[in-house]
């Protein structure tokens, strides 16, 4: 009788350990997961904001670009109706260009 006691309690405090460990393998699985997962979006987000930011300056230069291209043709032309015997090159550097007469 006193026998089957301890090996009833025996075999219960091997189970109980068994469930315990497996139920903490469970809690950090998922925490792992979820941080993984959490990361994972984070990235994500954070790669997509970049390539928005880019392409926002790629336009933003594209621009201005266009723009001084302009201010540079009408730079010329007030130029050559200032003086009509102007030769050789200017430089207008806010521009980024160099008017060839």
């Amino acid at each position: 009788m006193l026998m089957r006691s301890i090996n009833r309690i025996k075999r219960y405090s091997t189970t109980s350990k068994r469930r315990n460990l497996h139920d903490g393998f469970a809690a950090v699985t998922s925490v792992l997961l979820i941080s993984f997962g959490v990361l994972a979006m984070s990235l994500a987000a954070l790669g997509a904001a970049a390539m928005y930011a880019d392409s926002v300056s790629a336009r933003e230069s594209r621009i201005q670009n266009t723009l001084n291209q302009h201010a540079c043709q009408d730079s010329q032309e007030l130029i050559k109706e200032k003086d009509a015997f102007v030769s050789g090159n200017v430089d207008l550097p806010e521009f980024g260009c160099v008017i060839s007469f």
